[in-house]
């Protein structure tokens, strides 16, 4: 879309606007079909339905699925330019949001006027050198169906998001390694509140023995210890450690979970077997 050799869609847009600026709109789309077929006909990511003088579609293969473009108006959208003193007017405002809207410099009437290829190339290359200098964290939200309906499950749905997403490649990742890892005094601050009072756990070896002794669902091969960190193999062992956690620490309000859990599964179900307790799970 925005490389340099062979030159992307958008590069190729802006050649386009810059070559031929004094044809009329639709002369100009033509010439930018037409040097979009002859620079990236074959690019694996492309499709052009037609190659001839009447071409004017074409598909982007995105990795989230493929997009049609028709390029009617393509070029004299790109061009996107405001007269000079309008740009002056706005970086004249007394408002300092308004000013950093316009950042164009003006002072060089030689320079040619950015398109808007060109100030979403550079947004684009702005936020992916943000992105590379921390560390982002990512919540990944699949949809069941479009209907926003409880209990109606698209499997077709479903497995283009996981595929796009990305998802399938993460869950190997994390099945390989551990889902869970922390600092043992964080784990033995958090999780030694399980054992008695009396006999406070005085390391994570001794924690994981008692825990694994009292519950028979956590197994001791879900927990490894490192020098300065534990890690936990399964999500499901943390999600068994929070839950005994919070039966001790306030059983009031773990059984008024447990309650409210149970009557908002009632009523899902309810709703969608109408008269019926059973639950109708549409799957599609």
């Amino acid at each position: 879309i925005h490389g340099r050799s062979p030159p992307g869609i958008m590069r190729l847009l802006d050649d386009t606007c810059r070559s031929v600026h004094s044809l009329g709109s639709e002369a100009a789309d033509a010439k930018f079909m037409e040097k979009l077929i002859g620079t990236l006909a074959g690019h694996e990511h492309l499709m052009v339905p037609q190659t001839g003088s009447s071409a004017r579609n074409f598909t982007i293969k995105h990795y989230a699925g493929d997009v049609e473009y028709t390029v009617d108006e393509f070029c004299f959208k790109n061009n996107d330019n405001l007269y000079v003193s309008l740009v002056q007017a706005m970086q004249s405002s007394a408002v300092p949001f308004i000013c950093q809207l316009f950042p164009e410099d003006l002072s060089d009437n030689k320079q040619a006027p950015s398109t808007a290829g060109t100030k979403i190339r550079e947004s684009a290359n702005f936020l992916v050198q943000r992105l590379s200098a921390c560390v982002p964290h990512y919540v990944r939200c699949i949809k069941s169906n479009d209907r926003k309906a409880p209990l109606d499950f698209n499997a077709s749905r479903v497995e283009h998001q996981v595929k796009y997403l990305g998802l399938l490649e993460n869950v190997k990742v994390k099945r390989a390694g551990y889902a869970y890892r922390h600092f043992k005094k964080v784990f033995l601050a958090r999780f030694g509140q399980l054992m008695p009072e009396e006999t406070p756990p005085q390391s994570c070896s001794e924690l994981v023995n008692w825990l694994c002794n009292k519950n028979p669902e956590l197994k001791k091969e879900e927990f490894e210890e490192g020098k300065t960190k534990i890690f936990v193999r399964s999500p499901d062992t943390i999600f068994v450690l929070e839950e005994m956690l919070m039966k001790k620490l306030d059983p009031l309000a773990y059984k008024e979970k447990v309650k409210a859990y149970k009557e908002s599964e009632r009523l899902a179900k309810q709703k969608a077997g109408k008269h019926s307790l059973k639950p109708k799970c549409l799957i599609q």
